[in-house]
């Protein structure tokens, strides 16, 4: 007998809705991720990634997975929205911060500068925001007239 299947985020980010969408329409359809895996000539671990947004999907997937599933197309449609996310660099490669180092910057800055902290962000391009405006903040409070002179 197999685990009971993980809970999904489908309103985190495309990719997640992507993959609870998959899962929706296979169990809809009654296949198990070894069932569709064979239907689609693919690896039942790569359907179970994709489902619990661990991978992204391709566009060729996605085509196969509609064709099994009968799904009038719907993850076809979903696949752009999924490639622009894969597209756009995160946080962390721009920042080179991961989530647990951005709440320890922010909680740290927060000591620093006197400042409660804010970490409630989800993400951690949240967390970078919230700690570039406690920077700002401090900055302010330090020097009103040179932050009165930048624009926003």
């Amino acid at each position: 007998m197999g685990h009971p299947p993980r809970e999904l985020t489908p309103y985190a980010s495309a990719l997640h809705f992507f993959g609870a969408e998959l899962r929706h329409h296979r169990q809809r359809a009654g296949l198990s991720q070894n069932r569709l895996a064979e239907r689609v000539f693919l690896s039942a671990t790569l359907v179970g990634k994709v489902e619990m947004a661990q991978r992204f999907p391709t566009l060729d997937l996605a085509g196969r997975c509609d064709d099994v599933l009968d799904t009038d197309g719907i993850l076809t449609r979903l696949y752009p929205l999924v490639a622009a996310e894969r597209s756009q660099p995160t946080a962390e490669a721009t920042t080179g911060l991961r989530q647990q180092e951005a709440v320890a910057v922010l909680r740290l800055l927060a000591a620093i500068t006197g400042l409660a902290p804010l970490a409630q962000a989800q993400d951690t391009a949240g967390l970078v925001t919230q700690i570039d405006q406690v920077l700002m903040t401090a900055d302010v409070n330090r020097h009103p007239r040179s932050a009165a002179r930048r624009t926003p």
